[in-house]
């Protein structure tokens, strides 16, 4: 029997099944590897054709079957509903998980670990929130993270900036971003630069791609993104999974939060930024601000990217510093496995 199982279904971006794909395979070892019920798809099939070799197992989750036997501790990513026929099967105490989304807001940690109500007796449910600080449940870092070869698009990054001083960025942002606008800032300012866009999202044409230096690039696994990320010098993240990964590189970085009504996704933004530029002066940190929450908005002013742009030595080193100091505090992984043994 599994010691975990994990569920995802409602899934609408790469970033929710490279969650679900991280969990599972952190969880698991050789001898007894975690289950990941999850939603089989187009996008699903997409992702998954990419990724190596992996230790856990995964179930359709609209296949499960009528008599299979629960783990002791299962996972429901963002409260994903579980089948009830699963759920009647738990005969024994276990442990049920609602894994949250991620925030360095102050609020989950009153919530992290606290009961749910659920109408089996057997199942001890609670909240688990992924987070910054010492009380939160961590960040999904593993231990095999920046242990693989430099694939071709890294090599070539690599070798041109070994040829030349042009800026190497990365981008993954969301439909309403103008990265054109973006590029014509960094034209305006007589920046020299590379940008690597995943294709498909760019919405440009490829002469227009040329002008502009823009390197649109196929879909590539999780391990190459990381070191994608590693390779350049700022790296434009959006969402949960790729803002973490963009803490684990240690580079310069600037984020998207998923937009949410009420721009409350805003309030997510600014919970970050004052975590993580804590030890920051007030000057850099406004500054650091600014050209988050424009990116947010869809794109950076050639004033604010200038702004940013001359703290770039600076932020390189602040960035080393703070990121190798999150990743030095336990993970999701361990958090999840100490919370099991209790």
């Amino acid at each position: 029997m599994s010691n975990f199982d994990i569920f995802v279904k409602a899934i609408d971006n790469f970033g929710d099944i490279s969650i679900a794909y991280r969990l599972a395979e952190g969880l698991s070892t050789k001898s007894n590897p975690a289950r990941l019920f999850i939603k089989k798809d187009a996008v699903f099939d997409e992702f998954h054709n990419l990724q190596p070799d992996h230790l856990f197992i995964w179930v359709d989750i609209n296949q499960i079957e009528r008599d299979v036997v629960p783990a002791k501790n299962i996972i429901s990513i963002f409260d994903t509903l579980i089948p009830d026929h699963y759920l009647a099967n738990i005969k024994e105490k276990t442990n049920l998980y609602i894994y949250e989304y991620l925030s360095a807001e102050s609020w989950i940690d009153d919530f992290h670990y606290k009961p749910s109500f659920s109408t089996n007796p057997n199942c001890n449910k609670k909240y688990f929130y992924p987070g910054f600080s010492e009380a939160s449940g961590g960040l999904l870092l593993d231990k095999n993270f920046n242990d693989s070869k430099p694939f071709s698009l890294v090599q070539r990054i690599t070798s041109e900036k070994k040829q030349n001083k042009k800026l190497m960025c990365s981008f993954f942002y969301y439909p309403h971003t103008n990265l054109q606008k973006l590029m014509m800032n960094f034209m305006v300012l007589k920046k020299s630069y590379s940008a690597f866009v995943l294709e498909g999202i760019t919405q440009l044409s490829r002469k227009e791609c040329e002008s502009m230096n823009i390197n649109p690039f196929k879909m590539v696994s999780m391990n190459q993104y990381d070191q994608l990320l590693l390779a350049c010098d700022i790296n434009f993240v959006r969402g949960e999974d790729s803002l973490c990964r963009a803490i684990f590189a240690k580079k310069p970085f600037i984020w998207q939060p998923y937009s949410q009504k009420n721009n409350l996704h805003l309030d997510k933004l600014n919970a970050f930024i004052n975590f993580f530029y804590a030890e920051a002066d007030k000057s850099v940190v406004d500054v650091v601000r600014s050209a988050n929450i424009e990116w947010s908005a869809g794109c950076i002013s050639s004033t604010q990217l200038r702004n940013y742009l001359n703290l770039l030595d600076y932020l390189t080193e602040y960035h080393f510093k703070k990121s190798s100091s999150i990743m030095l505090k336990k993970t999701v992984f361990e958090n999840l496995k100490e919370s099991c043994r209790k």
